[in-house]
Parts: C-alpha cells; structure tokens; sequence
C-alpha cells in the first residue's frame, strides 16, 4: 500500500508541476499582449514565481517521505533537512 501511495504521490506531482507551468506560460504570453504591449509586469514574474512554489513544495514532500536530505535556497535563506536515519546507517 506505501508503494501505491509513494507512486500516486510522485505522479501527482509531475501533473502539479506541468499544469503549473502552462499556467505560468499563459500569464506570461498574455502579459506580453496585454497593454503596454511588448513588456512583462514585474507583478507577472512574482505570480509565475510562485505558481511554480507549489511544484516545490509537493517535490520536497515527496522527498521528505523518502528519506532524502534537503537543501532549500534563496538569497541568503537557506534550509537544510537532514535525514538522520540515514546518517547512522552510514555510520
């Protein structure tokens, strides 16, 4: 049963990410039509910016159930998930 849900889990995401990113090529095709033609709202990046968070987030889900380490960054944030299961079984 794990592995039905790990696989449901990892297919969903890939559907998250792709209708995240037709999403984000939608608003950023009709910002380059809509007036003043030609230029991209610097609202238009930050929304497609965080349409794609949500891909992010379900993939570090994803990999939180795994046991896999994490490294999140952004600027001068940075978050690091360490599995520590995993460190003692290198042990």
């Amino acid at each position: 049963m794990a592995e039905y849900i790990k696989g449901v889990y990892t297919r969903m995401n890939k559907w998250v990410f792709y209708i995240c990113l037709g999403v984000s090529l939608t608003l950023l095709i009709i910002a380059f039509f809509v007036p003043p033609t030609a230029e991209i709202s610097s609202s238009v990046i930050a929304a497609v910016g965080e349409i794609f968070l949500w891909p992010v987030l379900g993939t570090v889900l994803v990999a939180i159930e795994k046991g896999s380490d994490i490294k999140l960054q952004k600027g001068d944030t940075t978050i690091h998930i360490d599995n520590p299961e995993k460190e003692d079984n290198n042990e």
